[in-house]
């Protein structure tokens, strides 16, 4: 059985049963999700693999997408090491006339 409806509605997942269910969703609107998820599962599970074959694309579609997105933030970016002057809280400090740490105070 080959569900069709738009493709494009909904974030694509890496796993293709989630896309089968997000397109089966939109023929069962009627109906409780929890019913939607039961009959889709006994659907998916009855489905030859050729008819599969489309989710099955679209969930490799979005694996790609997602290691060149990752791929892609992480270039040129150096690894954020915490220093011991950044992990100092200065919110609570007051600083002195040099600099320094002069007296610790509290805001209300």
């Amino acid at each position: 059985m080959l569900v069709v409806a738009n493709p494009n509605a909904g974030k694509i997942s890496i796993n293709p049963f989630l896309n089968f269910l997000r397109q089966y969703r939109m023929l069962s609107k009627c109906k409780l999700s929890k019913e939607v998820v039961r009959e889709g599962a006994a659907v998916w599970r009855r489905m030859t693999v050729q008819e599969k074959e489309p989710h099955r694309n679209m969930a490799k579609r979005a694996q790609r997408l997602k290691k060149c997105k990752q791929r892609e933030s992480s270039r040129g970016k150096r690894s954020k090491k915490k220093s011991k002057r950044n992990l100092r809280s200065t919110s609570c400090l007051e600083m002195g006339p040099k600099g320094g740490r002069a007296q610790f105070y509290y805001t209300l």
